[in-house]
């Protein structure tokens, strides 16, 4: 058979998988149903009297605060878990690609040098590289091949020795006709969106634990000139009974009053203070920063007018509540896993083939003589594994309904906040 048969042969097997792997196996996701009720119970006759537009990307700035607005830019930048949930996306993106390397075939290159013989100088010593190879399917994802392997003599001498050298090219092709491949792709990449939901979600958790923090630190300076203004008040009532004492026309139990009023005043004043440095040092922790190199400075007054939260309608609830993107990705991935199980009752089916030169001088090596090829279909199945797979399917079928309850679940608890 010339190479041209040998070609035609391969694209024809190749055209046929290809028209075959267009199925998958397995159910395909449709989004599970959840209970949306169509308008709010309680806010039936209410309308805000100033509506305000919330940019979720900068939700903060309906405050206008510059000092928040530092703050909260920050969060993205340098809150550790943020990064963690980033770095998180980014693998679960690049196990997307790993899993679509799959789909391609796998080719590589092996070229060796060897010498055999006998006697008392029959020796050699060979240095040997390697090289990897990688395709590119139509799609233009790019899989990673196989390695090849070079070895080229370093010394000896003999005689009656014989060298023999090669170089081959082979490959092989999982075809993905149960869908098995397709799945696992499908998996990932909606792992991937779950997971940037995730990123979402970390970084508005973050990003609202600050403004807490900020407004409750700005609240606890407030409250701190309240009680410098209530502690000068006791201390010149104490002054006072302290005078009426000396004059003979108070008790010493009225001075005890006083400065009984006067240390508690100091006590909460002490307390405020303190609440204020544990807010500081955990907004310097949710921005990346060691407490001591935030400090805030204190505010004259506290004026901030609480701006109107505009009413959202379930459908807009639902488009802007990150968890629930995220578990809705889940339940997709989880379903996806439920075909990946039943692929596994197919057999495989691999085309494998090679096609190199073996000769005994190196300067003639490609010649035609020198050339051997190798093609043909490879399948394997496994008859009997005590009920595995039945189990694996159950597995995952239980998986992809513990995943919906959790959306389902996941909806209701945000109609509840």
């Amino acid at each position: 058979m010339n190479h041209a048969r040998l070609f035609s042969h391969a694209s024809i097997v190749a055209l046929a998988a290809a028209s075959l792997s267009a199925c998958a196996v397995g159910p395909d996701f449709v989004r599970p149903e959840a209970p949306v009720p169509q308008s709010f119970k309680e806010d039936q006759g209410w309308k805000p009297a100033t509506p305000a537009q919330v940019n979720s990307e900068n939700w903060w700035s309906i405050y206008n605060d510059p000092v928040l607005d530092n703050l909260e830019k920050q969060v993205a930048i340098n809150n550790q878990n943020v990064a963690e949930a980033e770095a998180a996306y980014r693998a679960a993106r690049a196990e997307t690609g790993v899993q679509r390397g799959a789909l391609f075939p796998d080719i590589g290159l092996t070229g060796s040098g060897r010498e055999t013989g006998g006697g008392r100088n029959g020796s050699s010593s060979f240095v040997t590289g390697t090289s990897t190879t990688s395709t590119t399917g139509t799609s233009g994802t790019t899989g990673t091949g196989g390695t090849s392997t070079g070895t080229s003599l370093v010394s000896g001498s003999s005689g009656g020795t014989r060298r023999t050298y090669t170089a081959t090219a082979s490959g092989s092709w999982d075809i993905d006709i149960w869908g098995r491949v397709r799945r696992e792709v499908e998996t990932s990449s909606d792992t991937a969106a779950a997971d940037a939901a995730d990123l979402a979600a970390v970084r508005l958790l973050a990003q609202s634990e600050v403004a807490q923090d900020y407004f409750q630190l700005r609240a606890a300076e407030e409250q701190a000139r309240l009680l410098d203004t209530a502690l000068a008040d006791f201390n010149a009532s104490l002054t006072i009974a302290k005078n009426r004492l000396n004059a003979g026309i108070a008790t010493q139990a009225d001075v005890s009053t006083a400065q009984t009023e006067v240390d508690s005043a100091e006590a909460q004043r002490v307390g405020v203070q303190l609440t204020r440095d544990k807010l500081e040092h955990a907004i310097a922790v949710l921005v990346g920063k060691p407490p001591s190199e935030l400090s805030i400075a204190a505010a004259q007054t506290m004026t901030m007018d609480v701006p109107v939260v505009p009413a959202g309608m379930p459908s807009t609830l639902l488009e802007r509540r990150p968890d629930i993107a995220e578990a809705e990705r889940r339940a997709a991935s989880a379903n996806a896993q439920i075909g990946v199980a039943e692929a596994a009752w197919f057999p495989d089916i691999t085309l494998s083939g090679s096609y190199g030169f073996t000769g005994s001088k190196l300067a003639s090596l490609f010649s035609a003589p020198n050339a051997a090829w190798t093609f043909g279909p490879s399948i394997a199945e496994t008859i009997f594994n005590g009920g595995a797979r039945i189990y694996q399917v159950r597995e995952a079928r239980a998986n992809y309904d513990a995943q919906v309850a959790a959306y389902r679940q996941t909806v209701l608890t945000a109609f509840q906040q």
